[in-house]
């Protein structure tokens, strides 16, 4: 049997919901509930919960598209709770694509509208609170989320100081106002980890490009590293050396933990089809770790340290990593040559 074909209405309905619809929704496009029920035998059809389905071909492979099947998965949870609901906490971080430390949770996160006064009610991944208008915003006709700046404070309220950081520092990067962030959580100063998330909020920034590099700046201030410039750019008599993730311009040190450095300069190499032979002058391409080595020479030969961080250093909280930056503080500081490098540094942003 070939893939189902949805009434168009219908169709359309589910794009803006990932896919997933209610029987009543396919009944007012057209369906019966013998058709539904046929479709859902035959496996063209796949409940996602009581009354809710997806076309089967429309599922998301958790394994390479797990933020797909979550946001397919929430939708489903959205469209089945009763009240004033929107999609909140990591689910909604989900939705606007920010880094989570652990990926998206396995039972979706939403939140009740919850009048002052009513008593709580306590379901797995499922939170009762204040939701003003100001905190919500639509996905497609129907489905809500709670803002960007409203999605943040709760994943930061949350979440643990490591997953909370590596949420907030990508939420910033894709221009999530700090400022906003911050007015939440002053209007919700009575709530259980205002305080912590405070804390995140003013130690996060925009620069970081990986869970890794928010980790590690994290080690860095546990292990009572000066704070680094972040996503250095070094250059050579005009040259682009690399831009490295942190830099001690004081000590000539540049730490890299993503196991590469940014190669903005580099011009991949022509493709060959298979059994096209090179044309004269066209160059091998080259082999992502022999180019990394070459650079972090580079910059060794214009007298800058460099120091890789890892995942493994997470072990012990980068007290090791710690070890070996301040032996490369020792050596840069007693340098006497002058460094052949010239350093431009992106700023900070505060808002």
């Amino acid at each position: 049997m070939g893939p189902l074909r949805l009434p168009e209405s219908l169709a359309l309905r589910a794009v803006v919901q990932w896919g997933a619809f209610t029987r009543q929704q396919a009944i007012e496009a057209g369906l019966t509930s013998d058709e539904i029920c046929r479709r859902l035998r035959c496996g063209q059809l796949t409940a996602l919960r009581r009354g809710v389905y997806v076309r089967t071909e429309d599922i998301p492979d958790p394994e390479t598209d797990p933020r797909g099947h979550h946001l397919l998965q929430a939708t489903a949870r959205w469209l089945v709770v009763d009240g004033d609901v929107a999609i909140s906490h990591t689910s909604a971080a989900a939705v606007f694509g920010w880094r989570l430390l652990d990926g998206p949770p396995v039972e979706p996160q939403l939140t009740v509208a919850r009048l002052p006064g009513t008593p709580p009610t306590k379901r797995r991944g499922l939170f009762e609170a204040s939701l003003p208008p100001s905190d919500r915003v639509s996905f497609g006709p129907e489905v809500v989320v709670t803002s960007p700046a409203r999605s943040l404070a709760d994943c930061v309220r949350h979440l643990g100081r490591d997953a909370a950081l590596v949420v907030a520092d990508s939420a910033l990067a894709s221009a999530v106002p700090r400022a906003d962030v911050l007015e939440v959580l002053g209007r919700c100063e009575r709530w259980p980890g205002v305080l912590a998330a405070r804390d995140v909020m003013l130690f996060a920034d925009p620069r970081a490009e990986s869970a890794l590099e928010s980790l590690a700046r994290q080690w860095f201030l546990e292990q009572g590293l000066p704070p680094p410039e972040l996503q250095a750019r070094l250059h050579r008599d005009g040259r682009f050396l690399g831009r490295v993730d942190f830099f001690w311009p004081d000590v000539r040190t540049a730490c890299e933990v993503d196991g590469r450095l940014k190669y903005e300069d580099a011009a991949p190499s022509p493709e060959r089809r298979p059994g096209q032979e090179r044309r004269p002058g066209q160059e091998r391409k080259a082999n992502p770790l022999f180019a990394e080595k070459k650079r972090e020479d580079m910059l060794r030969n214009a007298g800058a340290e460099v120091v890789r961080g890892y995942w493994s250093d997470g072990a012990d909280r980068g007290a090791a990593l710690a070890g070996r930056l301040r032996e490369a503080f020792e050596r840069g500081a007693a340098r006497t040559d002058p460094p052949r490098y010239q350093v431009t540094t992106t700023p900070v942003l505060t808002a």
